[in-house]
């Protein structure tokens, strides 16, 4: 509970009358009761006070689901719970569907409830029921105990399959129930749980549903399974939808729906850094979804150990979660009572559906693990790599991060390091990317980096691969040339240089960085050259074959005109590009986007009188 206030000098102190004589503006914990709290303004002597009532569960009054065969009788009981000193209670019962008649009620549970606190409207088809405790004490029924039963006969007009709703409502009676607090009697909220009365059929029903994330956009694959009087199971399609047919009318079921394949589909460096922001409390989470997904070890709190665990998955160092599934699921109708904390009470991620007479519907909201910028593709099928699909497009790269890197020459068995230096590393808030280098002519020993290693996944380094991923929710600046990171390799053969051998992808984790200035930034090596090559070379593209992007570097005499040629295998000209480059090494990167469907291709560079041509190979 909370006081504020408003007028007055600003300076104020407060006494509460609970157990502890509270004197801060919000108090917790408090049992059911009233209590006043003396606010004084220090600086003007004036004094004012408010009441406020805090109140237990609310009073519940229960309607069940009950069949019946046509042309009979039947007692509907009105259960309660959290029926607690209660001193009076009234509501209206109604019966929509003409087919069911209200003839009576009887089974009276409650001392001065009878039959004359009721009416029974049969033009409406209502019974409104009034109702005081004489002894003023309040009454108390354990839960579960019927307050009355309600008498509904079945017509010979209602057929196989025919339903009706039982609703308590407040038409022509209001919804009211009066209760004795700390002595005193308050009118408290209360809740009605309506319920169904059916007679079975002999048909079947349909029971269709959608799968959608918080933003509606459909989550295909999802696994649907039905269980209770029928099992199946399905999946959904490509705008999240599902459907079971042909349920035989009366069956009682439950549907869970399930997703838990690409745990690294649409998980990415940024999302640590809104995970960190939300930790550090410069930008909370606003919305329950955002919280379950940020909750990656599903331990009910978001902490360190969730960006931990999501980096893993980012590195490749985790193949899943631990301790939590892909996606998770919400019923979409459910309202969370504390958004700030949806894990309690614990969030329904199943629907259950019973004594079922007519089609239904149930739709859940999904949640993807570690997502919280909403770029997962809900179409991901089983084992595809989600890097090819919602990695950042070329379309939307606003400008490219570079490391610089010194090349280097070796001798064989020769111990490299490379230092990743920083090239206009300014309020960056996070970077991540694959590092490929070939495992057959380099070593990786160590990485005696500035960095921690667990922003290192080094898995496969056997295939040539190495991962990295950093963060700051708070950016970081550094000094041009300033080392980033290191890394220690052993040549395995005589190596004129390096830079053919190592390069960015997104091969395992996307190549992508973010700033404050650059939402969307792609991820580049700049060698500098240290091998005192004055010749004219043309290198093998890197990778070699490769399907989304690859790397044509060259080395230059001196600083001029070049021409690069791209031609497929007949010899025609698919793209050329031309322009002024400098001394030394030089680097163009060609996207897939740029050339035709052949499968192998050649380039020819054209400069200082001099030409060279090599093969590249494109694959699906």
């Amino acid at each position: 509970v909370s006081v504020s206030v408003a007028g007055g000098s600003g300076s104020y102190t407060y006494q509460w009358d609970d157990p502890s004589a509270s004197t801060s503006t919000t108090i917790t914990g408090l049992p059911v009761g009233m209590y006043t709290v003396i606010v004084l303004d220090t600086g003007t002597g004036c004094r004012g006070t408010a009441t406020v009532a805090v109140n237990g569960p609310c009073p519940t009054f229960s309607i069940g689901d009950f069949t019946t065969p046509a042309a009979q009788t039947s007692n509907i009981p009105v259960t309660v719970s959290n029926f607690t000193n209660m001193v009076a209670a009234q509501f209206t019962l109604s019966v929509p569907n003409t087919n069911f008649d209200i003839i009576t009620v009887n089974g009276f549970g409650l001392t001065d409830l009878a039959f004359t606190n009721f009416v029974i409207d049969p033009i409406m088809n209502t019974v409104s029921m009034s109702w005081f405790d004489s002894s003023g004490n309040g009454a108390t029924l354990a839960d579960g105990t019927t307050l009355f039963n309600v008498q509904i006969f079945a017509t010979g007009t209602a057929q196989p399959g025919d339903c009706t709703d039982i609703i308590i409502g407040d038409t022509p009676v209001d919804f009211e129930v009066g209760q004795m607090v700390n002595g005193l009697l308050e009118d408290v909220p209360s809740c009605g749980e309506d319920g169904t009365l059916c007679i079975p059929g002999t048909g079947t029903i349909n029971i269709t549903g959608s799968v959608q994330r918080p933003n509606a956009t459909g989550v295909e694959n999802a696994t649907m399974k039905l269980t209770g009087d029928v099992t199946a199971t399905t999946t959904t399609d490509a705008n999240g939808n599902y459907s079971f047919p042909n349920i035989p009318m009366g069956s009682s079921v439950k549907v869970t729906p399930c997703k838990d394949i690409n745990p690294n589909n649409g998980v990415s460096t940024i999302d640590l850094v809104l995970i960190q922001a939300h930790i550090l409390g410069t930008t909370p989470f606003t919305s329950p979804y955002d919280r379950i997904a940020a909750d990656a070890n599903n331990n009910g709190s978001i902490s360190t150990l969730d960006l931990v665990e999501l980096q893993y998955i980012i590195l490749g160092t985790y193949t899943g979660f631990a301790n939590n599934t892909s996606w998770r699921f919400v019923e979409s109708s459910y309202v969370f009572p504390d958004p700030n904390n949806p894990w309690v009470p614990a969030f329904p991620e199943c629907t259950t559906l019973p004594s079922l007479f007519s089609n239904t519907s149930s739709n859940f909201v999904a949640i993807k693990i570690g997502d919280l910028n909403n770029n997962a593709n809900p179409s991901l099928a089983p084992g595809q790599n989600s890097n090819e699909f919602w990695a950042v497009p070329e379309s939307r790269i606003e400008s490219t991060l570079y490391f610089n890197v010194e090349d280097q020459a070796a001798k064989q068995g020769e111990v490299v390091e490379l230092a990743f230096t920083a090239n206009d590393f300014d309020e960056i808030s996070g970077y991540q990317f694959t590092l490929n280098f070939d495992p057959n002519r380099l070593e990786i020993l160590d990485i005696p980096t500035q960095l921690e290693k667990a922003n290192f996944g080094t898995t496969r380094l056997e295939e040539g691969i190495l991962t990295t991923s950093w963060f700051d929710a708070k950016t970081a600046t550094l000094a041009d040339n300033e080392v980033v990171f290191t890394i220690k390799f052993r040549a395995l053969e005589d190596l004129k240089s390096v830079h053919e051998l190592i390069y960015t992808s997104s091969d395992l984790t996307a190549s992508e960085a973010y700033s404050t200035v650059y939402e969307n930034m792609d991820i580049a090596l700049n060698f500098i050259d240290g091998t005192t090559t004055d010749d004219f070379v043309l290198y093998q593209n890197r990778p070699n074959p490769f399907k989304t992007e690859t790397i044509i570097s060259f080395n230059l005499p001196q600083e001029g005109q070049a021409v690069l040629s791209i031609m497929d295998i007949s010899g025609r000209l698919v793209k050329q590009i031309k322009g002024n480059f400098n001394a030394g090494y030089n680097q163009i990167i060609i996207n897939r986007s740029e050339l035709p469907n052949s499968s192998v291709l050649y380039y020819r560079l054209d400069a200082q009188n001099k030409s060279a041509t090599h093969k590249m190979i494109l694959i699906n």
